[in-house]
């Protein structure tokens, strides 16, 4: 049987299957670049460089826009989200 992964009401976005419903959305933010992992299928061929968001930006930037396009879910990508070193701190607010 085939899954439906769009509808008129819900489409998932990029190849996270996840959706929510209008007139809500979903966000995925790149919070980082850097990554320890160097795994072979990364499509973002990522590695141990590159800049982060500063939590202050998240804070005063990010999740004010967030609220404000009535984002009800968020999924952090980078390179590897954990290596922010504030990723603890971003997840609470």
């Amino acid at each position: 049987m085939k899954k439906i992964i769009a509808s008129q009401n819900k489409a998932p976005s990029c190849f996270f299957r996840t959706s929510a419903e209008p007139p809500n959305r979903k966000a995925l933010i790149q919070i980082t670049e850097r990554c320890n992992l160097h795994r072979a299928h990364c499509f973002v061929s990522a590695g141990n460089y590159g800049g982060s968001m500063f939590l202050e930006d998240i804070e005063k930037i990010i999740i004010s826009r967030l609220k404000s396009c009535r984002v009800v879910s968020v999924t952090l990508t980078g390179g590897e989200p954990f290596v922010h070193k504030d990723i603890i701190k971003s997840l609470s607010r």
